[in-house]
């Protein structure tokens, strides 16, 4: 979950009563390598090194960030390898659907051609379900079914992810897909009632993400993508990423999010290559050939993907 927990008073008296930033302290240089793990892949090996300038261990956690908050349980790649062995069993990895929900000017195709870059697998955008509202929820219409989406009970409009999620299992049944990502241009909340960015229901393999808390920022559509991108990496098993700068990150506010990288570390990169057996030269190539289509937004991403492809390319 990427959430905003400066807006749940629970987690702020939570971050108040935290006066030891240490106890989340960086894992060290041994360790991060050490999590990575070596592969005997030659095709694999030179896109497992962190190579500096590119890729930055995590410091210290400042007060008001996910680390200094939350204590994360760490995931090496050899246990993501043991966990996606039971995923794995459940599903084939050969579409993502993206499932708009309501009214909305998100860049759908900019995600979709995103997506299907960054994770390797075939991605398209389905047609939106619209809301209908209701006094305390909205109605959703689907298959000729009705799906109530409670609003949530202050002023902003807000929508819980479980129920979007329990109508997303029905998407994701239908279009026989691998995962469905749902995408809403209002906020989104958890059974507790903590405002969120996004969830990744990880057992039924279906995620939303709620884009208005971004609305107003300059890099709003650069904000979306990389929490789409972070809860789809849920669904393929990826838990928070402790060790290095990266697209797995937790997130705590949204400058948190701005602050931190798209791309993925070598840990994360390892666990996909797993997952998915993508050549890892060509998933390069395909993401600088999104960045520069949509350079106004993901300018930084082409300039680090050609510093990165430099020493691959003739």
């Amino acid at each position: 979950k990427m959430q905003d927990l400066t807006a749940h008073p629970r987690s702020c008296n939570r971050l108040n009563s935290i006066k030891d930033s240490a106890a989340n302290r960086p894992v060290g240089t041994q360790q991060c390598l050490k999590a990575i793990a070596a592969s005997s892949n030659a095709s694999l090996k030179p896109f497992l090194v962190p190579v500096p300038g590119l890729f930055y261990e995590l410091s210290v956690p400042n007060p008001g960030e996910w680390l200094f908050v939350r204590k994360e349980k760490p995931q090496p790649f050899l246990h993501y390898k043991r966990a996606f062995q039971k995923i794995s069993k459940q599903l084939k990895l050969d579409l993502i659907c993206l499932q708009p929900l309501g009214d909305s000017e998100l860049p759908l195709l900019e995600m979709s051609d995103l997506v299907s870059a960054y994770y390797c697998i075939p991605t398209i955008v389905l047609h939106s379900i619209q809301l209908k509202s209701e006094p305390n929820f909205l109605l959703a219409q689907y298959n000729h079914k009705e799906y109530e989406i409670r609003k949530s009970k202050d002023s902003s409009l807000s929508l819980s992810a479980h129920d979007i999620e329990k109508l997303l299992r029905d998407v994701r049944t239908d279009n026989k897909a691998s995962f469905v990502m749902c995408l809403t241009d209002t906020s989104v909340f958890s059974q507790d009632g903590t405002k969120l960015f996004g969830e990744a229901d990880v057992d039924q393999f279906v995620g939303v993400v709620g884009c208005s808390p971004f609305r107003g920022l300059e890099n709003f559509r650069w904000c979306c993508s990389r929490v789409v991108l972070h809860e789809l990496g849920h669904l393929f098993g990826f838990s928070h990423c402790i060790y290095y700068g990266c697209g797995m990150q937790g997130t705590k506010g949204a400058g948190e999010v701005q602050s931190q990288p798209l791309h993925l570390c070598p840990v994360c990169l390892h666990k996909l290559f797993y997952a998915t057996k993508c050549s890892l030269l060509e998933r390069y190539k395909q993401l600088l050939t999104v960045y520069g289509r949509y350079e106004e937004v993901f300018g930084k991403e082409k300039t680090w993907m050609e510093e990165r492809l430099e020493p691959f390319l003739p």
